[in-house]
């Protein structure tokens, strides 16, 4: 039986299980629009507040990034379960005074799916993309007390996500 692990890695080290849909055909016919999609992935209220909890933690003292303390762990886009597709992503994102962060982007490297279906393997990319940057937006960070005169609003972090299928 294969199952979905997330892990969340960097500022904050967790894995992840996640029980996911699976189609009746894998990459049956074309991919779905991906704004329809991702609108659809928006509406289930993933990490809604009652659903964030705080992961263990662990920083040296020297570190100045920013840590969470409201954590949203991102969710395998259900439509690419059993077509073998796993990412490894990096979301950019600065974090405001209060915490929450505004993200500037995700890159994903996808692996896995068939070669052959071209528009599947676009929509994977964008659809990784958007469940990592969703992922990272939803969370809250604290910033070091011994990092807050060093480091700017405009500061860029990087958080990287991944989405890797395990038996």
């Amino acid at each position: 039986m294969n199952r979905t692990v997330l892990a969340f890695a960097a500022l904050a080290a967790a894995s992840f299980g996640c029980a996911s849909e699976k189609p009746a055909s894998p990459l049956a016919g074309e991919p779905p629009e991906l704004d329809a999609y991702l609108e659809k992935y928006e509406a289930r209220g993933v990490c809604a507040a009652s659903g964030m909890v705080k992961p263990d933690y662990v920083r040296l003292e020297d570190d100045l990034r920013p840590y969470p303390v409201a954590f949203c762990a991102p969710s395998y886009p259900a439509v690419l379960t059993g077509a073998g597709y796993q990412a490894v992503c990096k979301v950019s994102f600065t974090v405001k005074e209060d915490g929450v962060p505004v993200t500037h982007g995700a890159d994903c490297a996808v692996t896995g799916g068939d070669p052959a279906k071209e528009q599947w393997n676009d929509f994977a990319k964008k659809a990784f993309e958007g469940a990592a940057q969703r992922a990272v937006s939803r969370m809250v960070f604290a910033t070091p007390e011994n990092a807050r005169a060093a480091l700017s609003p405009e500061t860029v972090f990087v958080q990287p996500v991944r989405f890797v299928l395990a038996d």
